[in-house]
């Protein structure tokens, strides 16, 4: 079996989907000033690599908790009208052209899966891993379940993903812009950077990985 994987913030997307959401929400006066500071906050942590992941989940998952799934849902179908725009064409089309030969096609991404997975059928992938949260009584909490596909827990996750399909992997790609997608990028047979961070980029040409400007 071969596979490739996709990140999806700043990679599929020219743009953070989290942080694109939480703006929307700003926009839509659901969430205030000190959010949106938060939210900032975190993202900075993280294109520094020090995020940590629970801490922020609780920040970016409280208007959810907050304004309850029956509204939340209402505001992510108006969402994925504009994210949409931020899919990049290149990255549509090798993720169909790794469909159109025979590939195993999986998204893996930090970001909730709120999000994720409805921005994954927007793409027609419906392989997907990202970060889960619980639902009690069909209400949002910021409480993470099982590992967080963030870092080493990108690499845990596909494991475990490719266990439970038994699949034998034969060739794998992986697409990702990040620093804090390297223990995935090491374990795949085509490790390919897109328009990657500046530490990311170092050691891609050290290397001697494909980089791809988008």
């Amino acid at each position: 079996m071969k596979i490739a994987m996709f990140d999806l913030d700043n990679t599929i997307l020219s743009q953070d989907s989290e942080v694109f959401w939480s703006t929307f929400l700003y926009t839509n006066k659901l969430v205030d000033d000190s959010y949106i500071a938060q939210i900032h906050a975190f993202y900075s942590q993280y294109e520094a690599g020090t995020l940590e992941i629970n801490a922020y989940q609780q920040c970016f998952m409280a208007p959810l908790v907050q304004h309850g799934l029956e509204k939340i849902l209402i505001m992510r179908e108006l969402y994925l009208g504009e994210i949409k725009k931020f899919i990049r064409p290149m990255m549509s089309r090798l993720v169909r052209n790794h469909l159109a030969q025979g590939h195993v096609v999986l998204l893996v991404s930090a970001s909730s899966s709120f999000l994720v997975e409805p921005i994954a059928a927007l793409l027609e992938i419906s392989q997907v891993i990202s970060t889960d949260v619980r639902i009690d009584s069909k209400l949002m909490t910021a409480t993470i379940v099982g590992v967080p596909a963030f870092r080493e827990g990108k690499v845990k996750r596909v494991q475990t993903w490719l266990a439970e399909q038994a699949f034998t992997v034969e060739e794998s790609w992986f697409y990702s812009d990040s620093i804090n997608d390297l223990p995935l990028l090491q374990t795949v047979t085509h490790p390919v950077v897109v328009t990657p961070d500046a530490s990311l980029l170092f050691i891609a040409q050290q290397q001697g990985w494909k980089i791809l400007v988008t």
